[in-house]
């Protein structure tokens, strides 16, 4: 039995080689640290790699597990992908722990100001005409699964 078509074209497809981030780590630490002579946070190598796909890709789907580094890497989209009107979406329950998240990491990495909306509210005619108002030119999905 033969492949169907569209199969084979996945296959033919190139692949990009794997970054794992290890080269890149010292480098966007100091890129991107508020002190980047004394850095008082480094990123790990998945974050690094993170960055890297979406520098390369203009834009990312990060496929990380728990405690991988993804909210620092949400963090610093905005600045790496060079975005003027940034948004985040995420479940209402974790506006809290977000805006936690941001004043901390704000004291270790240069972070560009993030405009934050949750997937609810974007069910309410106010928030639609807030998020048209916006015009994000990067929008980060938090928890989209």
């Amino acid at each position: 039995m033969s492949e169907p078509e569209d199969v084979r074209r996945l296959r033919a497809l190139p692949l990009d080689v794997e970054v794992t981030g290890e080269q890149y780590v010292d480098q966007l630490t100091r890129l991107y640290a508020r002190d980047p002579d004394a850095p008082t946070q480094t990123l790990r190598p998945l974050q690094a790699a993170m960055l890297v796909q979406a520098i390369r890709g203009d834009g990312l789907v990060a496929l990380a597990g728990c405690g991988s580094g993804k909210t620092l890497t949400s963090l610093l989209l905005p600045l790496v992908l060079g975005a003027e009107r940034p948004l985040l979406l995420l479940p209402a329950a974790m506006r809290a722990q977000n805006a936690s998240d941001q004043r901390d990491y704000a004291r270790h990495w240069r972070l560009i100001p993030v405009e934050v909306m949750s997937y609810e509210g974007l069910s309410s005619p106010s928030q639609r005409a807030r998020l048209e108002e916006l015009a994000p030119d990067l929008i980060i999905c938090d928890e989209a699964h």
